[in-house]
């Protein structure tokens, strides 16, 4: 299986000013931005076949959405996950990436694939 690349994401420094961001607030939302991009970095290494990794997988999942929610709250925003935006990045993860006002456009807030090790049927 052909695997997403892990990128690097820094906090946009102008957004976060102009939304009135504290410097504490900036400083939790990088500490995001680098649990998620380790979490990524496991992920990677991890083998969908196997029951234990798989099941590590599927917590990642959780973990994924629960920092969703926490950046949300971060930058004052109400909890919404039609807005998420990194739970299908994960490099094993296979769902379509689409735009989320198009799906909210048509009632959706994600598009899953039944065989996605993340996101599909177990």
């Amino acid at each position: 299986m052909s695997q997403k690349p892990i990128k690097s994401y820094k906090l946009n420094e102008g957004l976060a000013d102009k939304a009135g961001l504290s410097p504490a607030q900036k400083e939790e939302i990088t500490k995001i931005y680098d649990t998620l991009r380790q979490i990524f970095e496991v992920g990677a290494t991890l083998d969908p076949e196997k029951e234990d990794d798989l099941t590590m997988i599927r917590k990642t999942v959780e973990v994924v959405e629960a920092l969703e929610f926490k950046m949300q709250s971060l930058w004052g925003l109400p909890p919404n996950t039609t807005y998420h935006t990194w739970w299908n990045k994960h490099p094993l993860c296979t769902c379509p990436v689409e735009d989320s006002l198009s799906l909210e456009e048509k009632g959706e807030s994600r598009r899953i694939m039944w065989d996605c090790p993340l996101h599909g049927a177990a």
